[in-house]
């Protein structure tokens, strides 16, 4: 059986949900001809219908959409590297480096600064502090080889957790914010944040793209990618590198 029909009804399933979260809403439903007559118009218009569509509902679902194709492509890529169908993109721990960057940022009052994208940079430097420290943990005698980097996300992912455990417990009452944040939302949603998703997307998936053939090789055997002349530093620093950035930006952004 061939994986084109499968392919099909995804994406069929996929335009479907995009349509139905335009249509349906917390405030108002719109008929599919509003729905169209919005979507032709463009942005900009008076109605209260246009504003649902253009300023609401359109930058979450496609903010929705671009976080959705990060963290697959990321997960495909981890899957292969670390040859285990378990792995996800939060196994080297980046997702509580970000989360610990963000509230930290929050915690000391700055989450307006830098136009509002403060949380998100102290985020991303977050998870890309905890990647250096798991490189930095995951080395040994023949270098940081697979198994030691997946114990050492491991084990910086229950450590920063535990940080941001005790962060909220300082905070007292400002930990309500944190909270919320922790939580994750794509409300509310800007096209800003979506422009920034947006390029990260367009960087990071042919970076990712770039490296499968070797990730094929390199899901059979470490050693055999080796024999065969592959530089595996390099296709871990593409690969977990890559995985980080995009990771991180899928993290602060909801």
């Amino acid at each position: 059986m061939t994986r084109r029909p499968w392919w099909i009804f995804l994406g069929l399933g996929l335009a479907a949900a995009f349509l139905l979260h335009l249509i349906f809403g917390g405030t108002s439903t719109l008929s599919p001809f509003d729905l169209w007559r919005e979507l032709t118009s463009g942005p900009g218009g008076d109605s209260a219908a246009n504003v649902i569509v253009w300023q609401i509902r359109l930058p979450r679902v496609v903010s929705a959409l671009l976080i959705g194709t990060l963290l697959g492509a990321v997960g495909a890529v981890f899957q292969a590297y670390f040859r285990n169908p378990l792995a996800d993109p939060y196994v080297v721990g980046v997702a509580s480096g970000a989360s610990l960057g963000g509230a930290f940022v929050l915690l000391v009052g700055l989450g307006a600064a830098l136009a509002g994208l403060a949380v998100p940079v102290g985020g991303f430097f977050g998870g890309m502090g905890a990647l250096a420290l798991v490189l930095a943990l995951g080395r040994g005698p023949g270098g940081a080889t697979v198994d030691r980097l997946i114990l050492a996300g491991v084990v910086v992912g229950a450590m920063l957790s535990a940080l941001v455990s005790v962060l909220l417990i300082l905070a007292g009452q400002d930990a309500n914010q944190v909270l919320r944040w922790l939580l994750g939302s794509v409300t509310p949603a800007s096209w800003i944040k979506a422009s920034a998703l947006a390029v990260v997307l367009a960087v990071i998936l042919p970076l990712l793209s770039s490296q499968a053939r070797v990730l094929n090789g390199l899901s059979i055997s470490e050693q055999a990618s080796r024999t065969a002349g592959v530089d595996l530093d390099r296709v871990r620093w593409i690969v977990l590198g890559g995985g980080t950035l995009a990771t991180a930006a899928a993290v602060v952004m909801a």
